[in-house]
């Protein structure tokens, strides 16, 4: 190759001239076959064997040949699929005698008749007895006290019961199963009394009737404060949960229920926090305290950023944070009704919200559109955040002065907790069909007035699903309230009097709805897994007391 090229490249007339000489005798040579076949094709007949296996050969080299190994490979896999398909849409080609149980190798079951039953079964099941109230562990299998032997068929069956009940997540084991038309309008009506997103969750409907509690690991155990938990958040996407306090430290924990090991503490020198919240995306925490100063810390990065002071602001003390869910504004409480709004990505003042009162609480809507504030009135201000103008007051019904706000993520729920213990549920919805006095104000219907609390109401939290309202007062110790929101009804069976939930100062719920995380003074955060029973099994959340 390399003295051909050679060759060619130096003498270019005679390596040239040889090599069109070789090619004109090969066309010479194939020239008769190519005549005979334009006149065939002009007779309409058919072409050479010869050309007609030049051009097979050549199709063959391509692998595109109508006999080639590649062709007949793609005819055989076309027959293939055209069978497989006819045998799905129309069945398999036999008659009922033929056909054999089929096996269905990852249940372990045999379909026949349409029925599945177990590949194999121990008759001597029958003949074992179990006492199940020899062992301490066997007792949860009773179902009565005065049960003791029973047999090994439903010592297996209840077993089974007993691990559904536990982990009843186990869907790789289980057929799909098909809806009965009953099944599917009870499914519609429950669908249609409950508050859940349609999309988006992973939890069930929640029942109102028990709420079972099973104790898990304390969820700080790896790192306990000595002081008391002033901020409880979860991140966004519910790997991380982060707590502050007056120690000066801000510490990050991975949540899985089981050994939720410490990810990280920052300590800040001149700050003791009272107040800390994740961002809406979930990249940076935003911490402050009694002090005009704030702070900004970047996970990814893991770099501090100090904010010193606002434009604008001559107060001493920063008050809560609040951030917008679509990532725009951080609003930071202040002294004489203010409200101060910052810009998420400069962190500086773009503007200022003004009350007839003191603020003690607000809350944005699950869009970011609107904040509702309220303080030592009971009036709640609704803020429309693209005009900052009060676009509606609204009266909380009964109440003097309202010490906490929480707004469901759908954006139809308001809750409003008073300083006199009692928590007023609102449709937001329903505030459009309302005419304001000459103050101004307009006066609506309450959903649901909740009075089991007897103290100032410290804590709001609704669930991501909206599904469930926890209700919080730092007053007075196990003062702690799950109100189920479709039904308007409180559990009554947890917590007791006897949960040692102690003075709890911080409540939240993670965006998958699995855990509730409950701080107290003790500055432990205990777990607590709660598995809903009604009429099915539902684990939905994890407790943190």
């Amino acid at each position: 190759m390399a003295e051909d090229g050679l060759l060619f490249v130096i003498d270019k007339k005679g390596g040239a001239r040889e090599e069109e000489e070789e090619r004109k005798t090969r066309s010479k040579k194939s020239r008769p076959y190519e005549d005979e076949d334009r006149e065939n094709k002009k007779k309409g007949k058919r072409t050479s064997p010869t050309a007609q296996k030049g051009t097979n050969d050549g199709d063959d080299a391509k692998g595109i040949g109508k006999h080639g190994k590649k062709g007949k490979k793609a005819a055989s896999d076309g027959m293939d699929m055209e069978e497989k398909w006819r045998n799905l849409l129309f069945g398999s080609v036999g008659t009922e005698a033929d056909e054999e149980p089929a096996q269905d190798d990852d249940a372990g079951l045999v379909r026949h008749g349409g029925k599945d039953v177990p590949a194999w079964q121990d008759e001597d099941d029958k003949n074992v007895s179990v006492d199940i109230k020899a062992k301490d562990r066997l007792k949860k299998l009773r179902k009565t006290e005065e049960e003791e032997v029973i047999d090994g068929e439903e010592y297996s069956q209840r077993l089974r019961s007993q691990v559904l009940k536990v982990n009843n997540n186990v869907t790789w084991a289980t057929r799909a199963a098909q809806v009965k038309s009953g099944d599917a309008d009870e499914d519609g009506m429950n669908l249609l009394k409950s508050t859940a997103r349609l999309t988006g969750s992973q939890s069930r409907l929640l029942p109102s009737a028990v709420l079972d509690v099973e104790r898990m690991k304390d969820a700080n155990v790896s790192d306990v404060p000595d002081c008391v938990i002033q901020a409880l958040r979860f991140h966004p996407n519910s790997q991380l949960m982060l707590t502050g306090g007056l120690d000066k430290r801000l510490r990050l924990y991975q949540v899985d229920g089981k050994k939720n090991p410490k990810v990280q503490s920052v300590y800040f020198e001149d700050l003791p926090i009272t107040s800390a919240e994740f961002s809406a995306d979930g990249d940076e925490v935003f911490v402050s305290g009694r002090r005009k100063h704030f702070y900004v810390y970047n996970l990814a990065a893991a770099h501090i950023e100090k904010v010193e002071g606002i434009l604008g602001h001559h107060d001493r003390v920063l008050g809560q944070f609040c951030m917008s869910p679509d990532n725009k504004f951080i609003s930071i409480l202040s002294t004489c009704g203010g409200v101060q709004i910052l810009s998420r990505k400069t962190k500086q003042k773009i503007g200022d919200l003004k009350m007839n009162c003191e603020v003690n609480c607000c809350a944005y809507s699950s869009d970011g559109t609107y904040l509702y504030t309220a303080g030592d009135s009971p009036i709640v201000y609704q803020w429309d955040m693209r005009t900052r103008r009060c676009v509606r007051k609204i009266e909380d019904e009964g109440s003097l002065k309202i010490s906490s706000l929480a707004v469901s993520q759908d954006g139809g729920l308001l809750a409003c907790g008073s300083q006199n213990g009692v928590v007023n549920t609102y449709d937001v919805r329903g505030f459009h069909g309302h005419d304001p006095d000459a103050y101004g104000v307009i006066h609506p219907a309450t959903r649901k007035s909740v009075m089991n609390l007897t103290t100032s109401v410290s804590q709001l939290r609704f669930s991501p699903d909206g599904q469930a309202l926890a209700m919080a007062s730092h007053v007075k110790k196990e003062a702690l309230k799950i109100l189920h929101v479709s039904s308007n009804s409180v559990f009554s069976n947890w917590p007791t009097s006897s949960t040692p939930l102690h003075y709890v100062s911080s409540v939240d719920f993670s965006a998958n709805n699995r855990f509730l995380a409950i701080g107290n003074d003790r500055g432990k955060l205990d777990k607590e897994k709660k598995i809903i029973q009604a009429h099915f099994l539902s684990p939905i959340y994890i407790m943190k007391v």
